[in-house]
């Protein structure tokens, strides 16, 4: 039954076959809690296919939910789980953008289920998207795998434009590998100039003492000679101390820079001309 179901699914038979919400229109008198709740569960799955089947890629879709129950006897928040299956058109393709975008649909329209809860596959049951941090790698790897590729095409299409004006349309095959710079750079720098210095505060003290002697010197042993030694010693003189400190601050030019590096400059190219014609003559000159 379910095999029969999942191949007239990829025929896209029965088209538009999803319940909505429009499944609670019609209330019937003793439905259980139960019933209730799985009838919002296949209401909200169906909700969601048809907002995935609106993208340009995508033919048929299944939501399949787990909805955690609430308990009041539980510390922690139990987590819910949602798988999706696609049937991708054919010559379509999801980028890993649309990918991711489905992911974060699903995350964000049911509580309780995180984005690394939810499981994209194909109708062969490749995996099309894994875990969170995992996912957001391979976006990051597609964008500068994109990247790279757009500068590459911008170059050889450059080359062309100007080897076709002069030598002709068709007349040259130009191909240009680039490797690009991803590493994001950001950093600050400090820069100080020792010789720049200048004086930024300055601070003098002065100090002058003056005191006098008393005749007959300093009180000491010449006090105790007789008064006819002491009296040919010195009859007094006046006495002065200078004393200056000074204190000089200087302040060094410094400079703040704060550098960021764009992510995606060339390192290197290598670019590969093919034109269509011989070179003859001295000197050797270009004939179609």
């Amino acid at each position: 039954m379910h095999e029969t179901r999942l191949q007239l699914a990829s025929l896209g038979l029965p088209e538009g076959s999803e319940i909505g919400l429009e499944l609670f229109q019609e209330t019937t008198m003793g439905m259980t809690d139960f019933v209730q709740k799985l009838n919002y569960q296949r209401a909200l799955q169906g909700e969601l296919v048809r907002t995935i089947k609106a993208l340009d890629a995508v033919e048929q879709a299944r939501v399949h939910l787990v909805i955690p129950k609430e308990s009041l006897f539980l510390k922690e928040k139990p987590k819910g789980k949602a798988s999706v299956m696609l049937k991708i058109k054919a010559g379509k393709a999801l980028s890993q953008e649309q990918i991711q975008g489905i992911v974060h649909l699903i995350s964000s329209s049911v509580e309780g289920i995180l984005p690394g809860d939810v499981v994209v596959v194909d109708l062969k049951g490749n995996l099309l998207s894994g875990e969170h941090e995992g996912s957001e790698k391979t976006v990051m790897v597609a964008s500068n795998l994109k990247l790279q590729t757009k500068v590459e095409k911008d170059l050889e299409n450059k080359i062309l434009k100007m080897l076709e004006d002069a030598l002709g349309a068709g007349k040259v095959i130009a191909r240009v590998s680039a490797e690009l710079n991803f590493e994001k750079v950001d950093r600050t720098e400090e820069i100080f100039d020792p010789d720049s210095q200048v004086v930024r505060s300055e601070q003098r003290v002065a100090e002058t003492t003056v005191g006098a002697v008393p005749p007959g010197g300093i009180a000491g042993v010449e006090s105790l000679l007789p008064s006819g030694e002491a009296a040919k010693g010195n009859g007094g003189t006046a006495a002065k101390k200078d004393r200056e400190n000074q204190t000089l601050n200087y302040e060094i030019n410094k400079v703040v820079r704060h550098v960021e590096k764009p992510v995606g400059e060339i390192k290197k190219l290598s670019v590969g001309v093919l034109i269509d014609g011989t070179m003859s003559g001295t000197p050797a000159a270009y004939k179609p």
